[in-house]
């Protein structure tokens, strides 16, 4: 279909890659069968930014040659999204994206058609899969770029600090106190369970109480020193929620 539909078109195709050993992106002309690789030495930036990247070098690489009907494929939709609203002004975007954009003004105030094309990842196309390779490669290899994030993409890096140094003061802590709920949450969550319900504070109220065993009757108020007796005054027997629930004679 690409073939079809681009027939007459110089095809380049674009790729990135992150992983835990790092990011990096290529592009790969498979016209001259001419290769790019590079290496993001900063791990902070997202692969939607990544993949900009890669499409923002095929472009440096486009002006260099004497191309005039070029079609930039790349398997990353989020990123071709993202130009599409960074040019209408739909959003603030990335600033790799406003440099893709930069470059197409100029290839067509110099007579180049450029088309960016969205294509399926991993469905044996020749070209992704060379890209593929390329960006993989890059890691080892690739030409090293210095690029500045956007102060947002040291966002999840941060919460991620803040996660882990609560989860230590929180393993510390536990140790001598709040043993009863260790026990049935043994570390804190990133996400806390309530957040995708639609709950008032009265109903999660509840909800902490119980599952906490925080209920305010007679077994918890004695514990608390609150009271000297931690009995049910109808059935002369310890007042925790059990009791209410199943046992006691007001039920």
């Amino acid at each position: 279909m690409i073939d079809i539909q681009f027939s007459d078109y110089i095809k380049i195709y674009t790729d990135g890659s992150k992983t835990r050993d790092g990011s990096s992106c290529a592009f790969y002309d498979i016209a001259t069968d001419f290769g790019a690789k590079f290496l993001i030495e900063n791990s902070c930036i997202p692969i939607m930014g990544v993949e900009l990247i890669a499409i923002k070098e095929a472009m440096h690489y486009i002006e260099s040659t004497s191309y005039h009907k070029i079609v930039i494929l790349t398997d990353s939709k989020s990123s071709l999204q993202h130009l599409l609203r960074s040019a209408r002004g739909g959003c603030v975007g990335r600033n790799e994206a406003y440099l893709v954009i930069k470059c197409i003004y100029r290839l067509i105030r110099n007579g180049v058609e450029v088309r960016l094309q969205w294509i399926p990842s991993h469905v044996g196309v020749r070209g992704n899969e060379v890209a593929d390779s390329l960006a993989s490669k890059a890691l080892r290899n690739g030409i090293p770029l210095d690029i500045t994030p956007h102060y947002t993409d040291y966002f999840p890096k941060i919460k991620n600090e803040n996660y882990l140094k609560f989860k230590s003061y929180f393993s510390e802590c536990s140790q001598n106190r709040g043993l009863w709920y260790r026990s049935i949450v043994d570390e804190p969550p990133r996400i806390p369970w309530f957040a995708s319900r639609n709950l008032n504070r009265k109903y999660l109220t509840i909800c902490f109480r119980t599952r906490t065993y925080h209920i305010p009757l007679n077994k918890f108020n004695f514990t608390m020193k609150k009271r000297d007796d931690p009995n049910c005054k109808r059935c002369e027997r310890e007042e925790d929620l059990l009791h209410l629930v199943l046992e006691c004679k007001i039920n």
